[in-house]
């Protein structure tokens, strides 16, 4: 049984694999697929305004933790609060330019052909360029955010190792 299932596989190996794998369609289809992706992946990761929105959305909450942390922190000295205030306008500034090209895009989207946004090449370009820069974006308030929590969690660690040193070196201790 054993030997005919093996016979059985190599047959099906040899009759239907091999000439398809060999076959010159498959070679022509696969360069481009390659292509494809490495286009895909490297110069348009975002090609819909949906994703761009999406991303926009994530940015825009992140943008409002990093302001909530900032506030929290205006009056403790453990962070540079104007520094942090300006980086946040900055921030912002970078968020209203990215979303004013993306509302162009869909102005320009809504009085084109269905068709023809999606095979123009500077449209693909602009989102994909937007996308990139909101992903610098994000990446740059997620590192401030953790920056001024990174403060404030110093801060803490510096009171706290204050008030034990203190209360260690009450006179309650010495009698």
């Amino acid at each position: 049984m054993a030997l005919t299932l093996s016979k059985l596989a190599v047959q099906i190996l040899t009759e239907n694999i091999i000439p398809v794998v060999l076959g010159p369609i498959l070679w022509m289809i696969m360069p481009a697929l390659v292509l494809s992706l490495i286009l895909h992946y490297t110069w348009f990761p975002c090609l819909s305004l949906q994703t761009l929105d999406a991303k926009i959305k994530d940015v825009v909450s992140l943008l409002e933790g990093y302001e909530q942390n900032i506030r929290s922190q205006c009056l403790s000295d453990a962070i540079d609060y104007d520094q942090h205030k300006r980086l946040y306008k900055n921030f912002e500034g970078r968020l209203l330019r990215i979303k004013r090209v993306a509302h162009k895009r869909s102005d320009q989207d809504y009085k084109v052909a269905t068709w023809k946004k999606y095979i123009s090449f500077s449209r693909a370009a602009m989102l994909s360029s937007s996308y990139k820069k909101l992903l610098k974006l994000k990446t740059d308030v997620e590192h401030y955010n953790v920056l001024v929590l990174k403060g404030q969690n110093n801060h803490l660690l510096k009171m706290t190792h204050l008030y034990h040193r203190n209360v260690s070196s009450s006179p309650e201790e010495n009698i």
